[in-house]
């Protein structure tokens, strides 16, 4: 009865969302009808949010009669892992997409009082939005479904590599960030419609510094889950939906910067909004992407081609209605004088060079797809082609940031100020003759290019720390720490590719193995018993010369669907980490162990923690000037 109940009141919901849209559109002309929209998508908001709720409920005490849960839970799982596996397939995770998106749709409305026109073509987007996403999620992908007449006695099991914390809180961070560029969004679609002179940027940008945190998060805790989970040793693989969810997020930081202009400078009014479009568009074809089945990858929810059919439909839409209504109102605002050296030149052509990244990410996804469709064959594009793609490109950037941390908004740059570039640059060139003659360390020419790019960055920032200008150089401290750390993200990634290693080795328990680096011990192998999986777990013993550490990788065999997946064991530290994965037991009774010393990764970790930070410092400032 429990799931008639949820699917009820998600056809309700889906309902109310229809009937306020249509509401607003007559509220458009009528005025006193304005007031009866919010509690009408309010309402709707929280029947959406109940039904998921009962869903949760449903997966957490067994109830295998509801067909998602059959084949995506198991009643041996932790209760965290039976509440996880509801986004770990398409009809869930879209769910729980649909709900982040009303849930930060809400939010928004219900933090703007006024019921105006601007207001009310704000929920008559967000409405329509909402009602599309729901009623694809009820036509056609519905996870509320029953096994009629027999229900099976137990479930399929989530996906073992999907039973893990970090992949758990993953997703939800990536869709929130995915579905919170809906608010500036819907924001510059109504600013067009009514024709409002409202300064929408003002009243959305910490809803977009937000999203974008939230997919900064997001995409890191992803880049984790792969560093420690599939056994890899990496943290990015060019895959096509790392690649989906770097769109928004390039796309992202260019709207954020952008933003500054516009409200500093008047500037760029009409390149927010169509970057306030585009992020959001570039999110709903991620979720295309990703649901249609068109692309393999281990991200990727299988799916029939109706599905794919209907939000590739969805999408063209509503990209045509907004580009469509931007070409022929986004055009008319007051274009001003911009100073080339200025803090919004600099900005400016940051933009430029985001969005170039975007085309060559967008193009390396979708061409080898337009060519299988063409010709027949497949081919892939894979980390060759984006690193020399990005590499020169992340050089000029680098060089930008570092230059436009002594800019000033509207005044022209002070030749002065090259002398002080110079000075940098050639610091540069001395650490990196220091690192090639004493240290051995040589990059290749992208490894280069990342380096410098962070070092600029670095160097320019922490001697703005000694600027005589005090109160200018503190003014916005949240984009100095988020610039500091992009900069030490720069210089980590060369720093790992460059002195990381890795060996193979066959031990047998007890006998020492020497390597050209370290002497590894097999000190013991035994069983053990998880909550639904056995495991063989192995005791190494790794010397690199100075102090040995004890790790303890494993095998294990998911009992429901068989399936043996081996968890890494990892030793970290500034200077690198030390990384096991258990192998097979070859025919001369040896353990085969795969070894990896990863340096410098925790600079990586560390660059985009120190983003975040910035990101919420600025958050903080944004919300205390609004107060």
């Amino acid at each position: 009865m429990i799931p008639e109940l949820a699917n009820f009141i998600l056809i309700l919901s889906m309902s109310l969302f229809f009937g306020t849209s249509l509401l607003g559109i007559y509220a458009r002309k009528i005025e006193s009808a304005r007031i009866i929209i919010k509690p009408l998508f309010t309402n709707a908001n929280l029947l959406l949010l109940a039904s998921f709720a009962l869903l949760i409920y449903l997966a957490v005490t067994d109830n295998f009669s509801v067909k998602y849960i059959a084949s995506h839970s198991n009643s041996s799982l932790p209760v965290f892992y039976k509440i996880s596996s509801i986004w770990s397939a398409h009809e869930g995770s879209m769910f729980l997409w649909i709900v982040l998106l009303g849930s930060w749709s809400l939010l928004f409305v219900r933090n703007n009082y006024k019921t105006d026109l601007y207001i009310t073509d704000v929920l008559i987007i967000l409405s329509s939005i909402l009602f599309l996403f729901t009623a694809f999620l009820i036509f056609t992908s519905n996870p509320l479904d029953r096994v009629l007449p027999l229900s099976p006695i137990d479930g399929a099991d989530i996906n073992p590599i999907l039973q893990d914390p970090g992949l758990a809180i993953h997703p939800p961070m990536l869709y929130m960030g995915y579905v919170g560029f809906v608010i500036p969004f819907a924001a510059a679609l109504a600013n067009l419609t009514s024709s409002s002179t409202h300064a929408w940027e003002k009243s959305v940008k910490r809803w977009t510094l937000a999203a974008w945190a939230f997919l900064t998060a997001g995409i890191g805790l992803g880049s984790a889950w792969a560093y420690y989970e599939l056994g890899w040793g990496g943290y990015w693989f060019w895959d096509p939906v790392e690649n989906i969810a770097l769109l928004p997020w390039l796309c992202g930081t260019a709207l954020v910067h952008a933003m500054a202009v516009s409200s500093k400078t008047s500037n760029l009014k009409a390149w927010v909004t169509f970057l306030a479009m585009l992020v959001f568009i570039l999110s709903l074809f991620g979720a295309f992407i990703v649901r249609s089945g068109i692309i393999d990858s281990v991200h990727a929810f299988a799916s029939d081609p109706t599905r794919g059919l209907y939000l590739l439909s969805l999408i063209a839409g509503i990209s045509l209605f907004s580009f469509a209504l931007f070409i022929f109102k986004g055009f008319n605002y007051q274009k001003k004088v911009m100073l080339f050296g200025s803090k919004e030149s600099f900005i400016s052509l940051n933009n430029i060079l985001l969005m170039t990244a975007i085309f060559s990410v967008f193009l390396g996804v979708l061409y080898p797809l337009i060519y299988e469709t063409i010709l027949g064959p497949k081919i892939s594009v894979g980390p060759p082609f984006y690193n020399t793609i990005f590499a020169p490109m992340v050089l000029i950037a680098g060089l930008f940031i570092g230059s436009s941390i002594d800019s000033q908004w509207q005044r022209p740059f002070r030749s002065i100020k090259l002398l002080k570039l110079a000075y940098c640059l050639v610091l540069i060139a001395i650490i990196l003759a220091f690192l090639y003659f004493f240290l051995g360390i040589s990059f290749s020419a992208i490894e280069g290019m990342s380096f410098i790019a962070g070092s600029f960055i670095l160097i320019t920032y922490t001697l703005s720390i000694f600027n005589t200008d005090r109160k200018r150089r503190i003014a916005n401290i949240g984009s100095f720490v988020s610039h500091l750390g992009f900069g030490l993200l720069l210089i980590g990634i060369p720093l790992n590719s460059n002195l990381s290693y890795e060996e193979t080795v066959a031990v047998v328990i007890n006998e020492p193995k020497q390597t050209e680096r370290n002497t590894i011990i097999l000190n013991n192998i035994y069983e053990a018993e998880g909550p639904n999986f056995s495991s063989i777990i192995a005791e190494v013993e790794v010397n690199p010369g100075t102090n040995a550490v004890l790790l303890m990788p494993e095998k294990r065999r998911y009992a429901n669907r068989g399936q043996v997946t081996s968890e890494t064991a990892i030793k970290s530290s500034f200077l690198r980490d030390i990384y096991i994965n258990l192998g097979e037991l070859n025919d001369q009774d040896q353990w085969i162990l795969r070894l990896q010393s990863n340096y410098f990764i925790s600079l990586i970790w560390g660059g985009i923690m120190i983003m975040l930070l910035g990101i919420l410092v600025f958050l903080r400032k944004i919300k205390h000037a609004a107060d």
